[in-house]
């Protein structure tokens, strides 16, 4: 495995989406919300020089290196959730050496990938129309032969 520096508006891809969505008030935030309130980070700055401080630790144990971390002056940096998500990722991968994944800030990460994933999901239409409790036998199979079809899965 390898391991790179992430740019900075990976970082701040990933900071402006959570911090937008830390208290917004929508009912798909609230895991994110959750989060942010139990990991306080200060400001933006400091989420994002976090981060980046992650990145460089497991970049230097990866190499062997002592690569100083500059530090990050946040940008705000607007993007999809789905990019937010794969900006995530990304940083994941690339943090995922020596005792890093050991370290609050993986944790944190790690947790936001799954409320942002969480997020995505309760958001697409086809979850949002299924049933919560499935009171409708035909529907549901309704539903399913139209998802094989439309993948062209086998039935």
């Amino acid at each position: 495995m390898s391991s790179i520096i992430v740019p900075e508006e990976t970082i701040d891809s990933i900071v402006t989406f959570l911090w937008e969505h830390k208290d917004h008030g929508d009912l798909r935030d609230h895991e994110i919300a959750r989060l942010m309130e139990e990991y306080p980070f200060e400001s933006e700055d400091e989420l994002a020089n976090a981060l980046l401080e992650m990145n460089y630790k497991a970049y230097n144990q990866r190499y062997d290196e002592n690569k100083i971390c500059p530090g990050i002056k946040y940008t705000p940096l607007e993007a999809t959730p789905e990019q937010a998500l794969k900006s995530m990722q990304s940083l994941e991968y690339q943090s995922d050496e020596g005792d890093v994944p050991n370290s609050l800030i993986y944790k944190f990460l790690e947790e936001a990938i799954e409320a942002t994933k969480d997020y995505i999901i309760e958001g697409l239409p086809a979850y949002q129309e299924a049933q919560w409790i499935i009171t409708d036998k035909d529907k549901v199979l309704e539903d399913a032969y139209k998802y094989k079809h439309r993948h062209k899965l086998k039935a």
